[in-house]
């Protein structure tokens, strides 16, 4: 599954973002897009390399991966329950040392 929620904005050295108070459903271009309940194996920010949305692998750098123990070259994976809210999904960036890539 692949999805996009709005930008992080340029500059900021922390952002959080909330899904309760930013919907993601209401401001994806996505229109029916749902985070089903379920186990999610790798769960990332990744930055486009292009000026339009595109979910070509090659358009994206992973630069932050929601990981155990803060290595970010071992995912975690995330369980959304359903009807529960889903708290502590934490996931540091950093545009100049970026994680282990996965394959084009």
């Amino acid at each position: 599954m692949s999805a996009v929620i709005d930008p992080i904005p340029n500059g900021n050295t922390e952002f959080n973002y909330n899904s309760i108070d930013m919907n993601y459903i209401e401001h994806t271009f996505i229109s029916d897009f749902k985070i089903t309940p379920g186990k999610h194996a790798y769960v990332i920010v990744a930055q486009s390399k292009t000026a339009d949305i595109s979910f070509a692998r090659a358009d994206w750098v992973i630069v932050g991966v929601y990981n155990t123990g803060g290595d970010q070259s071992k995912p975690k994976s995330l369980l959304i329950e359903n009807g529960k809210i889903t708290t502590g999904v934490d996931i540091t960036v950093n545009f100049n040392n970026p994680p282990p890539q996965p394959p084009m």
